[in-house]
């Protein structure tokens, strides 16, 4: 680099320095902004000392994550697109019901615990003819 970097900035083709995490500017000179609270989810310190978000995060510190659809019956948002189901649901957004024990001859899970018999069949799980 023509103009050196400085603390600790390593000098990267056409003269660019890499400036470590603490530092900013063309040579490394100022401090870095520091959020307190800090930033979470990779998100980082701006100019104006607020968070700036990587895509698929939100709130003052990045600590919220957005699901473009919305988690169902009681699922909660734990990353970007990913929701964190009840013990009594499944699937990408909380949406299918679970039955334990399964449902058995054909009968089909309606809502949590609760199967729904093909004709014939009876019984909390459709195991009785």
């Amino acid at each position: 680099c023509t103009i050196p970097c400085r603390n600790g900035g390593t000098c990267l083709r056409r003269n660019r320095c890499q400036c470590p995490e603490s530092f900013v500017g063309r040579q490394c000179q100022w401090n870095a902004p520091t959020c307190h609270p800090s930033c979470l989810n990779g998100g980082h310190c701006s100019r104006r000392k607020v968070c700036s978000c990587k895509k698929g995060w939100t709130g003052t510190r990045c600590e919220i994550a957005i699901c473009a659809l919305p988690c169902l019956n009681g699922g909660i948002c734990s990353s970007p697109g990913k929701c964190t189901c009840p013990d009594d649901y499944q699937g990408s957004r909380c949406q299918k019901a679970v039955c334990k024990p399964k449902c058995r001859r054909g009968g089909k899970c309606i809502g949590p615990g609760i199967c729904l018999c093909r004709a014939g069949f009876a019984g909390s799980n459709c195991e009785l003819r």
